[in-house]
């Protein structure tokens, strides 16, 4: 089970963020960064994105230490692509 209880919610958000990391939205990216970031420490996807927002500095301040945090528990929990960040 995911934190927020509901696999819809936590999937809504997931989508959202790709979808604001893609267009650069950064106001988009605003409203789900905390949602992002409760789900980042139990799912893998979350947390690779999480490592995208502060690689690129979207919605966040560029920091290459917490994208390396986020990247690293990301493929600590198995995700393909943050092994090759």
């Amino acid at each position: 089970m995911r934190p927020d209880g509901t696999a819809a919610t936590a999937e809504a958000t997931l989508a959202a963020v790709r979808r604001g990391i893609a267009s650069g939205d950064s106001a988009a990216l605003d409203i789900q960064r905390e949602p992002l970031l409760r789900l980042a420490v139990a799912e893998a996807e979350a947390a690779w994105l999480a490592g995208q927002l502060f690689a690129k500095g979207l919605s966040v301040p560029p920091d290459l230490v917490r994208a390396e945090f986020w990247y690293l528990g990301a493929e600590s929990m198995g995700h393909p692509e943050a092994i090759f960040e």
